[in-house]
């Protein structure tokens, strides 16, 4: 039996898919769709989004990108690549005149979340992880090249300079690809030579396209042993990328 109150609402809910003009075998397409929705959403709660979901303890970016934990108890030193990455964002961004001799401090965080929800991670707090395991590795659109380019995440951190606040991450880079074997499979084989303290760059948040899968490229040197064969990786997309752009799930509750 269904009560009065629950029948007119759910009366309600009908009047605002269906219209008495469109006809009746509108109404009947409308009736079956909101049907197979309901039932997708009963046996996929995945498929309903949440708008009200914002973990703790995590930084709002805008635009849909977040800044999650774990952090930094207090501010630590970096690297010296990673100072010189910091050093040289700060100059082209802002023209700050960064001597030499400054030693950035910075608050780390280990993750981010992208507007369409997938969680990408840091070395920071995934060295110990295996390979598989990893999800540190972006697909970056940089300002003024055409070309995305690849890059692992170190850790991200939030810099403020005259009261305005950037949300970046520091990024150790992958060369481009082998452009004869990439040619040779059609597009289909992506293999990067890993570039490491050599080429580490301070990146905006908003420039992280995707998280990719990248795994140890160990054919490569079937074809050139010529020393570009060292720390050689290609190129997966990341298992369930797609799936999530989809339904717009939040894969932050696997990290927990």
């Amino acid at each position: 039996m269904v009560s009065k109150s629950n029948h007119s609402g759910l009366l309600a809910l009908l009047n605002d898919h269906f219209d008495v003009e469109e006809g009746n075998h509108a109404n009947l397409e409308r009736a079956i769709r909101r049907c197979n929705v309901n039932a997708l959403k009963s046996i996929f709660p995945d498929f309903e989004k949440h708008e009200n979901n914002t973990p703790q303890a995590s930084v709002d970016a805008g635009g849909g990108y977040m800044l999650l934990c774990a952090q930094d108890s207090c501010a630590r030193r970096v690297s010296v690549p990673e100072e010189e990455a910091i050093r040289e964002y700060l100059q082209d961004e802002f023209g700050s005149d960064v001597s030499e001799g400054w030693r950035p401090f910075v608050v780390r965080w280990a993750r981010a979340k992208l507007p369409d929800g997938q969680i990408v991670r840091s070395s920071w707090k995934e060295e110990d992880m295996t390979v598989l395991r990893a999800a540190r590795h972006v697909k970056v659109q940089l300002e003024g090249e055409d070309n995305p380019r690849f890059a692992e995440i170190l850790f991200f951190m939030i810099l403020c300079v005259d009261e305005e606040e950037r949300y970046v991450g520091v990024a150790s880079f992958f060369g481009p690809p082998e452009e004869h074997l990439l040619k040779l499979s059609s597009s289909m084989y992506w293999s990067f030579q890993h570039l490491r303290d050599a080429d580490i760059r301070v990146i905006e948040l908003t420039s992280i396209i995707s998280c990719v899968t990248m795994a140890p490229d160990s054919q490569y040197q079937t074809h050139r042993t010529d020393g570009s064969h060292t720390d050689r990786w290609f190129l997966m997309q990341e298992p369930g990328a797609k799936l999530a752009s989809w339904t717009g799930r939040n894969t932050a509750e696997q990290d927990r």
